[in-house]
């Protein structure tokens, strides 16, 4: 599925998802959307990089999913959300998914299952 289908263009190249997470540029990635499905595949350069359980398409939802269960942000840093999903959502367990934005606002910079 395309990422038009899931996602809705706001400006050029931002996009935003139909629970409001906006994905904007991402100068490794070129936007947020492919930062995020990065998660999608294991990466043997990083030392910890967790992996959706999920097909690629479906990462999104799950991410929109976790983003309209969220509660406050980390006391720590109020862009970072932690979101228990009850089910595994990680290939190795994790049961929650960590989303962060850029604080005070909905425009994501990457999110990924971890351990709860």
């Amino acid at each position: 599925m395309s990422k038009k289908k899931k996602l809705r263009l706001i400006k050029k190249d931002i996009w935003e998802s139909p629970k409001g997470l906006v994905n904007g540029y991402d100068r490794k990635f070129g936007d947020r959307v492919q930062h995020v499905l990065a998660h999608a595949e294991p990466n043997k350069k990083k030392l910890f990089h967790t992996i959706f359980n999920c097909a690629k398409n479906d990462i999104l939802k799950l991410i929109d999913e976790a983003w309209s269960l969220k509660n406050l942000p980390l006391k720590e840093d109020p862009g970072a959300y932690v979101i228990n999903m009850g089910r595994q959502i990680g290939t190795k367990g994790e049961t929650g998914i960590k989303i962060i934005v850029k604080p005070g606002t909905s425009e994501i910079i990457t999110a990924y299952p971890i351990k709860i």
